[in-house]
């Protein structure tokens, strides 16, 4: 997803990676997944990867695209994180997938606490991604 200050004027329409590179871009390390996807998008492109800022997290991204930094390109549940922030939403293409997983051990079972939180992530998930298709 990338993520913009609300007064982008094509808001939902999609941002590819020949769009970005006109802007100036906040990203992500090539360290994870998503930076290596982000530059890999680039490369495919034929664009040079210029940006602008690099942080470490989504969430400080998103943070200083909504003053007015740069285009954000995060995944797509950090521009929802708490509702808080005030940006214009648009889909990064080419889309990817990313996904999550529970770590844990074979030796204890999960406490009920966790399987409660565990059904709630799920539920949670499910609305968002929802809002995102």
């Amino acid at each position: 997803m990338a993520s913009t200050s609300s007064t982008s004027p094509t808001i939902g329409e999609a941002l590819d990676a020949l769009e970005a590179a006109k802007d100036r871009a906040v990203v992500i390390p090539a360290i994870g997944m998503m930076g290596t996807l982000l530059r890999q998008a680039f490369s495919e492109a034929n664009e040079t990867f210029d940006f602008t800022v690099e942080v470490r997290y989504c969430n400080t991204a998103c943070v200083l695209a909504e003053s007015g930094v740069g285009v954000a390109i995060v995944d797509p549940l950090s521009p929802l994180f708490s509702g808080r922030f005030n940006l214009a939403i648009r889909p990064f293409e080419p889309a990817t997938q990313v996904s999550a997983s529970v770590v844990r051990s074979r030796k204890r079972p999960l406490s009920r606490a966790a399987e409660a939180f565990l059904r709630e992530v799920r539920v949670v998930a499910g609305e968002i991604n929802e809002k995102l298709v």
